[in-house]
């Protein structure tokens, strides 16, 4: 008798995906060094928290609040890099970045890229998945 698989909630199919677009090979391309997670109509925006509470790589851009896990663009790419001390993050994990009114157009055009964004995030747009 096979075993009865466990039914996944929406939110946990999603954190599953995002989970697995983290993975690669590293025999075969580098590693994304951020999941880019772009949000222009901010639809996602009510699930974010949720998402947050079961995963701690995933972070979000906005107004700086450590405890929430969202901060400036300048603040996530600390997080990146793994340079502030006090936040964790799962060893091996992808960081996950969540960008509320931001598109992918708006990332991959430098020039119409805010300037809040495009120093930071422009570093991560050829190495990330979007």
């Amino acid at each position: 008798m096979k075993p009865i698989p466990k039914t996944m909630t929406p939110l946990e199919a999603l954190r599953d995906s995002l989970i697995g677009a983290g993975r690669y090979n590293p025999d075969d391309v580098v590693a994304p060094v951020p999941i880019l997670w772009t949000d222009p109509d901010r639809q996602w925006e009510g699930i974010i928290p949720r998402l947050q509470a079961f995963m701690p790589e995933f972070q979000v851009l906005g107004e700086y609040g450590p405890t929430r896990r969202t901060g400036p663009a300048i603040w996530l790419r600390c997080i990146i890099e793994r340079t502030f001390p006090d936040v964790e993050l799962p060893e091996h994990s992808t960081p996950v970045l969540h960008l509320p009114g931001v598109s992918r157009q708006t990332l991959r055009a430098a020039r119409d890229c805010p300037d809040a964004l495009r120093r930071q995030i422009a570093l991560y747009a050829m190495t990330s998945s979007l």
